[in-house]
């Protein structure tokens, strides 16, 4: 009886003990779920940031921030602050611009003086083409490979030189154009203030070089370019003419420039004799340029008259 009863008391603890741990197994059952979602969750948060990086990029003076950059370029395109780098490209792109400039402007100059060079030459040694040709095989020599230094281009230098020698005023924008631009004008332009209204408008308006054959070969622009021109000489000779002066007390009431006792008569029959500008100025120191086409200026408009009328 003893034995039995023992017996029976263990299988009612064993019973117990198991219905206890059922009990536990199915209350932790949805936690152990919840911790297994989230280790799952862990993994595939862990794969999909294995392609991405992190780095900061300043975004502005004030604040860093730290994103996450695929190293795909469409993905890195979306996250960069681009508007950022447009800053950056616009100091590349000035710069290269002046440098483009500087390069051209050093270029111009050297033509100039080379010009400058062959035409004082030519004036004074007798240069002609032969020399000019040796002048081109030796710099060819001396610096192989090297272009622009042909003899049509040297002997484009001289008549560039030249073409602008004495007029200051436009220095400037002859440096600014490039050597292209320079002998378009140059060759299509016969007189100088046709060449100066398209040397100005040029530069002003950025025109390319085919832009510019264009526009040269545009009968519109070349009636306002005539218009232009004819505006200029008209203000130009009203200027000359104030140089002009008629004072009693000198030279007997004849015409003098700018009240020295020098007479437009003068002037006039020098010119007439064959004397050059350059000769004239250096033996009247007092006088200007633009004093002896003011002569010139003056005598065109007293003889602009009618002396014998047709009937």
């Amino acid at each position: 009886m003893a034995k039995a009863a023992k017996k029976k008391r263990m299988q009612e603890v064993a019973k117990s003990v198991k219905k206890q741990g059922a009990q536990s197994r199915t209350k932790s059952a949805p936690r152990n779920a919840k911790a297994k979602e989230n280790v799952k969750a862990r993994a595939k948060e862990k794969r999909n940031d294995k392609g991405k990086v992190e780095c900061k990029l300043p975004v502005s003076k004030e604040s860093n921030v730290v994103l996450k950059v695929s190293r795909h370029d469409q993905d890195l395109k979306a996250a960069l602050p681009s508007g950022n780098f447009d800053v950056v490209l616009g100091l590349i792109h000035a710069a290269r611009a002046r440098a483009v400039t500087a390069v051209n402007t050093t270029l111009i100059e050297l033509y100039w003086s080379i010009g400058q060079y062959i035409s004082r030459k030519a004036a004074k040694d007798g240069w002609g083409t032969g020399t000019v040709a040796e002048l081109s095989r030796t710099i060819q020599r001396k610096y192989p490979g090297m272009t622009g230094y042909s003899v049509q281009n040297l002997w484009r230098m001289r008549q560039f030189y030249e073409a602008y020698q004495g007029q200051a005023k436009l220095s400037t924008v002859l440096r600014v154009l490039s050597w292209s631009h320079n002998m378009a004008i140059l060759s299509r332009c016969k007189r100088k203030e046709e060449r100066e209204f398209y040397l100005r408008l040029a530069h002003r308006e950025h025109w390319t070089f085919r832009e510019l054959q264009r526009q040269l070969e545009s009968t519109v622009l070349v009636t306002l370019c005539n218009e232009a021109i004819a505006v200029y000489i008209h203000d130009m000779s009203a200027l000359l003419l104030s140089r002009i002066t008629l004072e009693p007390g000198k030279c007997g009431g004849r015409p003098c420039i700018r009240g020295k006792r020098i007479r437009v008569s003068d002037i006039l029959e020098l010119l007439s004799n064959g004397a050059p500008i350059e000769e004239i100025l250096k033996d009247h120191p007092q006088l200007e340029r633009d004093d002896v086409f003011a002569a010139m200026a003056y005598a065109a408009q007293q003889t602009n008259h009618i002396v014998v009328r047709v009937a």
